[in-house]
């Protein structure tokens, strides 16, 4: 099973983490963006953590991309341009 993602103000100053971890989850987008794959990132970063660790923070992160306009209203194109 898959961690789960938290969020601490006690670590990684808030930021969203894999759960047991200091991990956040933007340091899975920074591999992946290196050209990193799930299974390379286990294997050589972290392998206390599992490819579905990954799956699970990147759906964390699509779900966070999703909301985002609900929550920074100024980045909407209001279509007044």
């Amino acid at each position: 099973m898959a961690r789960q993602i938290r969020m601490n103000p006690r670590i990684a100053k808030g930021q969203p983490c894999l759960e047991g971890t200091q991990i956040p989850v933007s340091v899975f987008l920074e591999l992946f963006k290196k050209g990193y794959t799930p299974e390379r990132i286990v294997k050589e970063c972290y392998p206390q953590l599992s490819p579905e660790d990954l799956v699970s923070a990147i759906d964390f992160m699509i779900d966070w991309i999703r909301r985002a306009p609900l929550y920074l209203p100024d980045l909407v194109d209001q279509g007044n341009s």
